[in-house]
């Protein structure tokens, strides 16, 4: 076996490639270069006129090996602040785009459909329980000083829910979108604490101050997640870029894929390949 089928076996035992020269390739997938990677996700899906290529990564981020079989070729993504496979790159044969939308593509050979939820905002809904000024006052001040500031990774969006509606009721219709409640007294207006109801838990957590409130909004609050699927469809196959993202990464996560990845001509691709001593098709 020479060395060049060698390399290629390394990076998936599923395809078995011919090959004739001698000097071994790096197995990461480089825009513009035919590593044997690029060559073997493009082998195993003969035709396809584009495959998915790196063409720089962050610092924190880490590529994990492209595994290939007949009609599949895929490599994952890690990040400390994204998660350990946040992202799943896939060439397929096609893809179904009708739960997504288009949007304007990097991408100059393809289209680009999103079918995505990004959660980087923490929903916060203060409801008070009671009546009278002081109480009122004190509810609004807390809407206004958490309304647009940022916690860890995510911003927060604060709001007044003074309903004269039971209390149960106003808070479970606030864990239904999600959001975090936060229960204030009259007594609370006295004392400059605050209740956080969970959505899971049977009873009131106890009132902390409200000096002590952004930590513990950060205690219990989800991490921000970007997850779902981008498509990107073009003559014989479809790249598939699909999101498992939670943390602090999250807000630029769209911007920095788009730097990150990219699409490369596989006609070019083959031909450098051939080049370099490669048997491809």
């Amino acid at each position: 076996m020479s060395a060049r089928v060698a390399a290629l076996a390394l990076v998936s035992s599923a395809l078995v490639l011919p090959g004739c020269a001698n000097r071994l390739t790096d197995n990461t997938p480089v825009c513009g270069e035919a590593s044997s990677a690029l060559v073997l996700a493009a082998q195993a899906l003969p035709g396809t006129a584009y495959v998915p290529c790196i063409n720089t990564l962050k610092t924190d981020w880490m590529y994990q090996d492209l595994q290939a079989r007949r009609g599949l070729a895929t490599f994952t993504l890690g990040s400390v602040a994204l998660g350990t496979t946040f992202l799943r790159v896939s060439l397929q044969p096609d893809c179904d785009t009708s739960s997504a939308r288009a949007v304007p593509s990097d991408e100059a050979g393809a289209p680009l459909f999103v079918d995505v939820h990004d959660d980087d905002q923490l929903r916060v809904v203060v409801i008070p329980d009671g009546d009278g000024v002081p109480l009122s006052v004190y509810a609004s001040e807390l809407v206004g000083g958490l309304d647009g500031t940022t916690l860890a990774d995510r911003t927060m969006v604060a709001r007044l829910d003074a309903r004269d509606l039971p209390v149960a009721s106003r808070a479970d219709e606030a864990h239904e979108s999600a959001a975090a409640v936060l229960l204030v007294t009259v007594r609370d207006s006295e004392r400059r604490t605050v209740t956080v109801l969970l959505p899971d838990e049977d009873e009131e957590r106890t009132a902390v101050p409200a000096d002590d409130l952004l930590e513990t909004l950060r205690d219990v609050s989800e991490p921000a997640a970007y997850t779902g699927a981008w498509y990107y469809p073009f003559a014989h196959g479809c790249v598939v870029y699909r999101f498992d993202a939670h943390g602090s990464g999250v807000a630029t996560i769209e911007t920095d894929v788009k730097a990150a990845l990219g699409l490369y001509d596989a006609e070019v691709m083959r031909a450098q390949a051939r080049d370099q001593g490669y048997d491809v098709r």
